[in-house]
C-alpha cells in the first residue's frame, strides 16, 4: 500500500516517473523506513534531487535512488557536525582573541552565535581562496577577447525598464483580471497584425481552420498541468473571458506551463473543445540592433554571499579579490544579500539589524573595491532578501550614493556599451521545471528551452499562477515586461550553472494558413545561470562574460560573446 501511494505522489510530481520501475518503488519505500521519513515527505526530497542533480534523465533508475542516499547520509552527518555550535557548548568554548571588536567593525552589538564564527575565520578564508576562480566550463572557448583587460573606460549602465512602483499589497482582483487581460490582448493584437486576420472567438464552435488565442490553465485549481487537463482560456473583450478544453493529441510538438500565452491554430467543432494543430508561443518582435557596440568584460555573481554556518560574508570577499585581479568594467551581483534561508537568521540567532547586515557587510566590503578599481558595481534585490520589500517585482535596494554603484529593479532590463541584458534573481528555471509539460519531435536542451519562455513571452515571470514562493504583485506588472529583446539573458537559479545560446524564433502562418510553411524571424540569445555564489557551506560558481564590439550590424551575439563559469 504504500509503495503504491509512494508512485502516485511521485506522478503527481513529474511526467518522469509515469513508468518508473516497480524495484525503484520499493528501494525507495525502504529508504524512507530506513530514514524515518514519511512518505511525502521522502518524494519531495527525491523529486528535488532529480531536479537538480538528474536534470537531463528520462527516466529513474536504481543508481538514481543509491546516489540519493548517499547524499542523504552526507547531509545527515553535516547537520550532526555542526551540533559543536550549539548555545550550551558555545559557552564552553575559549575563542580568545580571535573574536574581533565590534566597535572596531563600526557594527553593532553582534550575537555570540554570530561571534563564534569569527573564530573559524582563519579556516573559511582559506577554503574559499584554495581554487578562487577555478574554471569549470566556457561557452566560446576560442574566442580571443578585443577589449582593455584592466577595466579602463568604465560606461554608464542604461536602464531600459519602467520604474517599480514604489507602493504594493495593491494586488486587487480587478489589477489581476486587467493583467491577465492585457497580455492576452497583446498576443491577439500582434497575431492579427502578423496574419493579417481575425483572432475567433474560443467559444463558438468553427468547423474550418481558425486561429485562436488565450492562456493555459489547469482545469483543477492546484493540481499540476497534464495533457488531458489542458483548458483555453480566451480574453474578455473577444471571448468574453471563456474556457474551452484543448486537445494537443495532434500536435507535434509544445513546451507549455500554467498561465502561457499561446496562439493555436485548429478547430472547434462543438464550441467546448479546440483541437489544436500548430500551437504558436511567441509574440512577434522586431529588432533594433544598429546601435553601436564596444568591447568589455563582466562578472556575474548571484547569492548568498557567505556560507551557511557562518555570517563572514569570506565568499563575497573572495570574489572582490578575483576582481580586484581580473579587473572587469562591471560587477553584476543578484541577491539574495541578507538570505532569509540562512540558519542563523531562521532561528533569529542574530542580534542586529538586517540593514546592518547589508551595510557592513556587502556595502562595507564593496568600498574596498572602489578603492583598488573603477569596476562598476550592480546590486539587485531577491526575493528572499529579508532586508528588502518581498513582492515581486522588487524596487531598488537602498544604497550610498557612490558613482561606481548602481542598485536596479528585480528584474531589471539594461544596456551596456551598445549590449543589452536581462536580469533577475527569481528562480524562474526551477519554477517552470516542475509546472512544463512537453512534446518534442526531436532532442531539446531542457535549460536553455526554459529560459527560452521568458523571452517568447517577453515576461521575466509568464507563470500564472505563480509558485508558492513568488509574491507576485500584478500593481508592479509594468516591471515585468521586456521592454526590448535582450542579446544576454541573466537568470539565477538553484540549478546547475550553465552558459548557452538558444534561438528565438517568431513564426507566422502563410497567407492561406495551410500551416504547411512557415517563415521565420529569428534572434539569437545568450542564457546564462551563473550559479550560487556559495552552497551550503561549499563553495559555489559565478560568470565572467567577455564581449567584444560588432564587426559588422549583422553580427550575433553568439560570435562574439565568451562566458567562462568558475569555482570560487
Amino acid at each position: 500500500m504504500t509503495d503504491v501511494r509512494l508512485k502516485k505522489l511521485l506522478m503527481q510530481r513529474s511526467t518522469v516517473y509515469k513508468d518508473i520501475p516497480t524495484d525503484v518503488v520499493e528501494e525507495l519505500g525502504k529508504l524512507a523506513k530506513d530514514m524515518g521519513l514519511e512518505t511525502k515527505k521522502l518524494v519531495g526530497l527525491f523529486d528535488k534531487f532529480m531536479t537538480v542533480s538528474r536534470q537531463s534523465n528520462t527516466s529513474v533508475c536504481l543508481e538514481d535512488v543509491d546516489a540519493f542516499a548517499r547524499e542523504q547520509a552526507v547531509l545527515l552527518s553535516k547537520s550532526k557536525a555542526k551540533s559543536v555550535f550549539a548555545k550550551t557548548e558555545w559557552d564552553e568554548m575559549d575563542v580568545g582573541k580571535k573574536v574581533p571588536d565590534v566597535n572596531a567593525m563600526g557594527a553593532q552589538k553582534i550575537s555570540p552565535y554570530v561571534a563564534r564564527s569569527n573564530a573559524l575565520s582563519d579556516r573559511i578564508e582559506s577554503s574559499f581562496e584554495s581554487h578562487n576562480g577555478c574554471l569549470q566550463n566556457v561557452f566560446n572557448a576560442e574566442l580571443e577577447f578585443e577589449g582593455d583587460s584592466n577595466g579602463q573606460g568604465i560606461s554608464e549602465v542604461e536602464i531600459l525598464n519602467r520604474k517599480c512602483q514604489s507602493t504594493y499589497m495593491m494586488n486587487t482582483l480587478s489589477r489581476r483580471v486587467g493583467y491577465l487581460e492585457q497580455r492576452i490582448l497583446s498576443m491577439e493584437e500582434g497575431i492579427e497584425k502578423t496574419h493579417d486576420c481575425k483572432v475567433h472567438s474560443i467559444a463558438s464552435a468553427c468547423q474550418d481552420m481558425a486561429l485562436f488565442c488565450g492562456r493555459i490553465c489547469c482545469d483543477t485549481e492546484g493540481s499540476r498541468l497534464n495533457p488531458q487537463s489542458v483548458i483555453l482560456e480566451g480574453s474578455i473583450a473577444t471571448s468574453k473571458g471563456a474556457r474551452v478544453r484543448l486537445d494537443l493529441s495532434s500536435c507535434s510538438e509544445y513546451r507549455i506551463f500554467p498561465g502561457q500565452i499561446v496562439a493555436v491554430r485548429g478547430k472547434n467543432p462543438t464550441g467546448f473543445c479546440i483541437v489544436a494543430e500548430q500551437m504558436l508561443s511567441t509574440l512577434p518582435f522586431t529588432v533594433d540592433r544598429s546601435a553601436t557596440t564596444k568591447a568589455f568584460s563582466m562578472v556575474v555573481a548571484s547569492g548568498p554571499f557567505t556560507a551557511a554556518d557562518n555570517l563572514m560574508y569570506e565568499p563575497l570577499k573572495a570574489l572582490i579579490q578575483y576582481c580586484e585581479r581580473e579587473k572587469p568594467e562591471v560587477l553584476l551581483l543578484l541577491g539574495p544579500f541578507v538570505d532569509e534561508d540562512h540558519p542563523d537568521i531562521g532561528r533569529g540567532l542574530v542580534d542586529v539589524t538586517f540593514e546592518d547586515i547589508f551595510d557592513v557587510k556587502i556595502v562595507g566590503q564593496l568600498e574596498a573595491l572602489h578603492q583598488n578599481t573603477d569596476t562598476k558595481v550592480v546590486l539587485l534585490p531577491s526575493v528572499r532578501d529579508v532586508h528588502h520589500d518581498v513582492a515581486f517585482p522588487q524596487g531598488p535596494l537602498s544604497v550610498p550614493d557612490h558613482p561606481n554603484t548602481l542598485s536596479i529593479s528585480n528584474p531589471s532590463t539594461i544596456r551596456y556599451k551598445g549590449t543589452v541584458l536581462g536580469c533577475s534573481s527569481i528562480d524562474w528555471l526551477m519554477s517552470s521545471t516542475r509546472e512544463e509539460i512537453s512534446k518534442s519531435s526531436g532532442p531539446v536542451d531542457r535549460m536553455t528551452s526554459l529560459a527560452s519562455q521568458i523571452l517568447s513571452q517577453r515576461a521575466y515571470y509568464p507563470m500564472y499562477p505563480p509558485a508558492e514562493n513568488v509574491a507576485l504583485d500584478v500593481g508592479r506588472s509594468n516591471t515585468l515586461e521586456l521592454v526590448a529583446l535582450p542579446e544576454i539573458l541573466l537568470t539565477a537559479s538553484e540549478l546547475a550553472a550553465f552558459a548557452k545560446p538558444t534561438t528565438i524564433q517568431s513564426r507566422r502562418l502563410d497567407s492561406e494558413h495551410s500551416g504547411k510553411n512557415l517563415t521565420e524571424n529569428s534572434e539569437e540569445v545568450i542564457c546564462i545561470n551563473p550559479g550560487r555564489l556559495t552552497k551550503g557551506s561549499t563553495a559555489g560558481t559565478f560568470a565572467h562574460v567577455y564581449i567584444n564590439q560588432k564587426a559588422s550590424i549583422e553580427e550575433s551575439i553568439c560570435k562574439r560573446c565568451k562566458v567562462e563559469i568558475r569555482k570560487l
